[in-house]
């Protein structure tokens, strides 16, 4: 069974947006313009006030997918 589990991130969750955005090669895609870019802790109070606080409620959400395996009992 699977389970989808939407997540609006907190300030203090962006360490993950940073570390995706400065490993070279998942950024490799982007190396024509820059490659890893990072994404400062001083960059991202601002970010987090227009991408998850934002007042139109469309703000940003974290879309997880699990796969559950679930015992009978048998």
């Amino acid at each position: 069974m699977s389970e989808l589990i939407l997540y609006e991130p907190r300030l203090k969750d962006l360490w993950f947006k940073d570390k995706m955005l400065s490993d070279k090669e998942t950024m490799s895609y982007n190396a024509k313009w820059g490659g890893a870019i990072g994404f400062p802790d001083d960059r991202r109070a601002e970010w987090y006030k227009l991408w998850v606080q934002n007042e139109d409620g469309k703000g940003f959400t974290a879309i997880f997918a699990m796969s559950l395996e679930i015992s009978s009992g048998r």
